[in-house]
């Protein structure tokens, strides 16, 4: 593997690590100065009072990522407390709480936020007070989940591998168009699989030999594979991270002539998008796409260690449909 593609690796490695974390969502109806620090949040569990005065400043729900790590139950309260402090609230009240089952080892709150007008106090029987109860009608609302995902990218690549052309050609074949269409499924748990199917197409001409080369010399490159995916959502917005390994196929045309070269591929990827509505999204899709064919170029020297390839990177505009 190329030094670029070790950077690039361990560029978009927080990422992948990234679903480690408890997912956290919260809604903010009203917006306060911070009054009170994470550790002076005071906790109503289910089935606990609280005083009539109140006012809800926003909702909280924390979940499992699919990866995640560091969810007993005092280390998501102490993350909703987190949350709550930096909303302006100095109280949180819970609406839900899951334990640990065959579906998630953490534990998964909902909640709400809350500013106290008069904070309890212990042995206080001044205070008017209402139940808070497992009423589902302070959910945090949440999308219904899609599992499935169509895709299209299109944007910019830029081959940064050799590229060997005659002395006598023109143009610049390393800079070139981008495509990409694919598919993948995803569990709720933010782990899925996919397909991708990718192009790059670019040209060059070779103006000495016109008798022979009727028209520009076309680059096509062609990448098929499968795919591990990673999902993160975070409100409106979606990360997802790829890695395939698939076929690759290289292709000079020009006129009736062509010339060919196939070999394995590999892609790593991360695309961000935006909900624009509950199954269109649309953002953007940057990584890395390299290969290594079967055989080597004819008519040119490779040193001992030099393999034949193109490694390019991309950066994309891309349109999301789910379902």
């Amino acid at each position: 593997m190329t030094t670029t593609a070790k950077r690039l690796m361990f560029l978009l490695l927080p990422c992948f690590l990234s679903a480690c974390s408890p997912k956290i969502v919260t809604i903010i109806h009203k917006s306060y100065p911070e009054i009170a620090g994470p550790d002076q949040i005071y906790l109503f569990e289910i089935g606990d009072s609280v005083p009539v005065s109140y006012d809800v400043i926003g909702n909280i729900s924390i979940s499992d990522n699919g990866l995640s790590t560091g969810c007993n139950y005092d280390q998501i309260i102490n993350l909703a407390k987190n949350e709550t402090s930096k909303a302006g609230g100095n109280a949180l009240a819970l609406t839900k709480h899951l334990k640990p089952d065959f579906i998630s080892s953490c534990h998964r709150i909902n909640g709400l936020m809350l500013i106290l007008n008069q904070m309890p106090e212990e042995g206080n029987i001044d205070i008017p007070e209402t139940p808070i109860e497992n009423n589902t009608s302070f959910d945090v609302p949440v999308r219904k989940f899609k599992h499935n995902t169509l895709y299209a990218n299109l944007g910019y690549s830029y081959i940064y591998s050799r590229f060997y052309l005659p002395s006598e050609a023109t143009g610049n074949p390393k800079n070139g168009f981008d495509w990409q269409i694919g598919y993948d499924v995803v569990s709720r748990k933010g782990l899925g699989f996919g397909v991708l199917c990718a192009g790059y197409k670019s040209k060059y001409s070779l103006n000495d030999y016109s008798y022979v080369f009727t028209e520009p010399v076309k680059l096509d490159l062609i990448y098929l594979a499968p795919q591990f995916v990673l999902q993160q959502e975070y409100g409106k917005w979606i990360m997802k991270e790829y890695m395939g390994i698939g076929f690759f196929g290289y292709r000079e045309i020009s006129g009736e002539m062509s010339y060919n070269m196939k070999g394995l591929g590999y892609n790593l990827s991360l695309n961000i998008e935006y909900l624009i509505t509950k199954t269109l999204g649309a953002g953007i899709n940057f990584g890395y796409l390299g290969s290594r064919f079967s055989e080597k170029q004819d008519n040119l020297d490779y040193a001992d260690n030099e393999y034949a390839g193109i490694t390019r990177l991309f950066i994309d505009a891309c349109i999301r449909l789910h379902f």
